[in-house]
């Protein structure tokens, strides 16, 4: 692996002894830290063979295959939870795959369909100024401002991040600066960015005030709508 991409940035043991900084610091719901810990020390250690794709995916079907149903068992075991049978499993993952902002989603099924999406940044395109995700297709719910001060985004379904435009939306394509304008906490770390033509409001961070080790993907699940005492700043 000559690059490494979207989760794989960050190694097993960086992820697990974030996470668990980052469970004292916010008390993370024990159901949401086993699943990302789990899910990632299962992508991290799989040793399938990764089968090239052609990107971005176009559907859920195409995603899915025979070890997805034994990546969602062994999350269950790992958070000591009863699993349910296949076809219900199947049936809350494509449901989720096609809208990933339902509110009602179980975290370990969840989980389980993201171990074959983060597989896919392996081989992932570069995806730089893409509107969507290079991976699989989907837009965004999620950016963050790296330690060079570049605008990245994060996609809603597969995590997989990518360079855009920092003047630019990525829903409408807006180029006008004056349209985009921004809340941010009050230590500066969190924000959330508004677009005027269309809207969309998009939340995330600024890595260069971060307090702690920066790890997108612990950001995003965590601290994401965490956006604290918000206020405007100028244009």
């Amino acid at each position: 692996m000559n690059k490494k991409k979207g989760i794989f940035k960050y190694d097993d043991s960086y992820i697990s002894d974030a996470l668990r900084k980052f469970s004292d610091e916010f008390d993370v719901p024990a159901p949401l830290g086993n699943a990302i810990r789990g899910a990632l020390s299962i992508a991290y250690a799989s040793d399938e063979p990764i089968v090239d794709k052609n990107y971005p995916i176009s559907c859920f079907d195409e995603l899915i295959n025979h070890s997805s149903y034994s990546h969602y068992q062994m999350l269950c075991s790992a958070s000591s939870s009863k699993p349910r049978n296949w076809e219900i499993v199947r049936f809350e993952q494509k449901r989720w795959f096609d809208d990933p902002a339902i509110g009602e989603a179980d975290p370990i099924v969840v989980f389980g369909l993201k171990i074959s999406l983060w597989k896919l940044h392996l081989h992932a395109p570069d995806g730089t100024l893409s509107k969507t995700c290079p991976v699989c297709g989907f837009e965004p719910d999620f950016f963050y401002l790296n330690s060079n001060g570049e605008f990245n985004l994060v996609c809603a379904r597969c995590d997989y991040d990518w360079r855009y435009k920092r003047t630019s939306c990525p829903f409408c394509g807006s180029e006008l600066p004056t349209d985009i304008s921004y809340l941010v906490s009050t230590n500066d770390f969190a924000r959330l960015r508004e677009c005027h033509a269309c809207g969309r409001k998009l939340s995330g961070v600024d890595a260069r005030r971060s307090k702690r080790p920066f790890c997108y993907i612990l950001e995003k699940f965590i601290t994401g709508h965490v956006l604290g005492s918000l206020v405007p700043v100028a244009k």
